[in-house]
């Protein structure tokens, strides 16, 4: 009886043994096959990204962007996108002095908060910046109000130069305005 418990036991030994290897053997593949599948994502992943350097465009200067470039540059610096404004040159002249009026408004207004945010990222810049990244997103900011600052100062020079009523020319006299 003993020898035969001892068969009993021995044969479902294996048995379980074999349906603890069937069930590793089974594990094995399940993770085989998801590691076969995360190789190719990540395959498929590198091939992408290597289409994209590809695809970058190689490094330019101002010059050689036209507007179309400039346009898909600033929506990929999520800059602001200017083609819905008429570009002055297209404007006729009486367009063009009505635009420069418009502006000119409310130049005293618009020159003090210029000049105010100008001086307050200036002082900013002193107290505040931490490394050379900072101190040039700061400047930049700067450039950027003072090149504001010089068009709508153009713009408010040439109105002045607009409603200025011009003098006539005076053949008699040897210098203007004597």
């Amino acid at each position: 009886m003993r020898k035969l418990f001892e068969k009993v036991r021995n044969w479902l030994a294996k048995i379980i043994a074999r349906e603890e290897i069937e069930e590793l053997e089974r594990i094995v593949r399940v993770k085989s096959n998801q590691l076969k599948n995360l190789d190719e994502m990540l395959q498929k992943l590198k091939s992408e990204k290597d289409d994209l350097v590809r695809k970058q465009p190689s490094p330019m200067t101002a010059y050689d962007l036209s507007r179309a470039d400039l346009i898909l540059l600033r929506g990929y610096l999520k800059s602001i996108d200017l083609r819905e404004i008429r570009d002055e040159k297209e404007m006729s002249s009486e367009e063009r002095k009505g635009y420069v009026a418009r502006i000119s408004s409310n130049w005293d207004i618009v020159e003090k908060v210029l000049k105010r945010l100008i001086v307050a990222q200036e002082e900013y810049i002193a107290r505040a910046v931490e490394n050379q990244d900072q101190l040039m997103f700061a400047r930049g900011t700067v450039n950027g109000l003072m090149i504001v600052h010089e068009e709508m100062k153009e713009k408010f020079d040439e109105h002045m130069a607009n409603i200025r009523p011009q003098a006539e020319f005076d053949k008699k006299r040897m210098f203007p305005g004597t």
